[in-house]
């Protein structure tokens, strides 16, 4: 409907988006302005090809990718500075849409943010009209709502692992209830506990895909997820209140810059094992892979009166595969590995020959040489 730049709309909203990737470099440090341009504006092409393979290896890349999990901590944001100002929840919600509105056409219509956009205004229109919810209704409608004006959509790996992750997530909410009387250190305990069970379901729901598509997966990825998101959760809000009030009162800048640098020096010292980064594309780990999903999709469908019991033994066949992995890679360490990767932005090759390991990206023609034991 907008076109890609011959509407005066697009074209506005594209010079809005250079305009803050410019005020991003100038308020900044190079690397900072990278980083908050990915995670803020999906601009990925901006970040160095050294960390985009430090997050590929952690099994982390839809941090970096722009995505539904980006638009709700920018959603809770504006709700919680609303509620300060004591806002009713109705006019919430509506501020909270015209927000998502503008910000999916910031973003160029992001298939992830497009469809994490219209579930949360669905979401709202039933609690508006109806006041009543149902998340799973809501991205079920997103989805045929994306295919519908995009048919070509199904074919989009993207849209099925945001899909499929969000869809395990709300699928299994009652698990996350959260439990009251609880003091401080409880309080964190269940985040940590909630937080790596939530990067468990969404990467069951997805794993079939990550093995028959990409064929490597990450150990560290439930672990890396909870350290990452929080730290570059700080990025975001730091980074737009340096965006909007720039470093006058406060110097937003020098803030930003060591939680950013702190993102590339972990990602690097915490990818750089071997083993963190292992093969899924053997035979028998399909296999494995294959009935893992089948018993978790019926997990999720049918209805099991001890769902916890039943989540603690998914989760046992989930380390299972992950073991059985981690044993055929290192029986086949010594084998050389290329591995064609596609992050929806472009195409990328990673080649390792001789315990060294190379990130090759199409897109940009560069190559990052890294772990040279």
């Amino acid at each position: 409907i907008l076109g890609t730049g011959a509407i005066p709309i697009s074209a506005f909203f594209a010079n809005i988006r250079a305009y803050l990737i410019e005020r991003a470099a100038s308020l900044s440090d190079h690397e900072s302005a990278s980083l908050l341009s990915a995670l803020l504006l999906g601009e990925r092409h901006l970040l160095s090809s050294q960390l985009q393979l430090d997050f590929k290896r952690l099994g982390i890349t839809h941090i970096l990718a722009l995505s539904g999990q980006h638009l709700t901590i920018l959603s809770i944001a504006i709700q919680k500075l609303l509620s300060i100002f004591r806002v009713n929840k109705k006019p919430r919600l509506i501020v909270t849409s015209i927000f998502i509105i503008i910000y999916i056409s910031l973003t160029g219509f992001s298939v992830s943010v497009l469809r994490a956009g219209i579930m949360v205004m669905i979401y709202s229109a039933l609690f508006l009209l109806c006041q009543t919810s149902d998340s799973l209704t809501s991205l079920a409608i997103s989805v045929a709502a994306i295919l519908f004006a995009s048919p070509y959509a199904v074919y989009d790996a993207a849209l099925w692992l945001s899909a499929l992750a969000t869809f395990g997530i709300v699928a299994t909410t009652e698990l996350m209830e959260k439990k009251r009387d609880m003091n401080l250190v409880q309080k964190f305990l269940h985040y940590i506990v909630m937080s790596l069970f939530v990067t468990f379901v969404a990467t069951s729901g997805t794993l079939a895909i990550t093995a028959y598509l990409f064929g490597a997966t990450s150990l560290l990825a439930a672990p890396a997820t909870l350290i990452f998101s929080i730290i570059c959760e700080l990025v975001i809000y730091v980074g737009s209140f340096m965006l909007i009030f720039g470093n006058i009162i406060v110097p937003f800048g020098k803030i930003l810059a060591p939680i950013c640098h702190l993102v590339y020096y972990l990602a690097g010292i915490i990818a750089e094992p071997d083993i963190v980064y292992i093969q899924i594309d053997y035979p028998l780990i399909k296999a494995l892979i294959v009935i893992y999903t089948i018993a978790f999709l019926e997990f999720l469908i049918i209805k099991i009166k001890r769902k916890k019991q039943a989540a603690v033994a998914l989760a046992f066949l989930f380390i299972a595969v992950l073991t059985t992995a981690t044993t055929v890679n290192l029986i086949s360490s010594n084998d050389d590995l290329i591995l064609y990767t596609n992050d929806g932005d472009s195409d990328a090759v990673i080649v390792q020959n001789d315990s060294k390991t190379t990130f090759i990206s199409a897109g940009t023609y560069s190559k990052s040489k890294a772990y040279d034991d």
